[in-house]
């Protein structure tokens, strides 16, 4: 591999470098364009975390009700 190298002349070497760096950007960019559409809104990470969010607020309402129904004074059973 080093012998590749030393054997290519400076404007090779410079011309090889340029196709690795653009190489490297396109797999960037294709990379960045599925995080975005797996993250943006109605995207399907997005759903995931609303649906999770949704989730938490029900069990929030449900604690809620529970802590109000244990801290509200009990009549015995029997009396009207």
């Amino acid at each position: 591999m080093t012998n590749l190298l030393r054997n290519l002349k400076v404007r090779e070497k410079l011309l090889a470098l340029i196709a690795v760096v653009l190489v490297a950007q396109v797999l960037a960019m294709g990379f960045f364009l599925l995080v975005l559409n797996r993250v943006k809104v109605g995207g399907e990470l997005y759903n995931r975390i609303t649906g999770y969010r949704q989730n938490i607020e029900r069990l929030v309402r449900l604690q809620g009700n529970l802590n109000s129904s244990w801290s509200s004074p009990q009549r015995p059973i029997g009396t009207a």
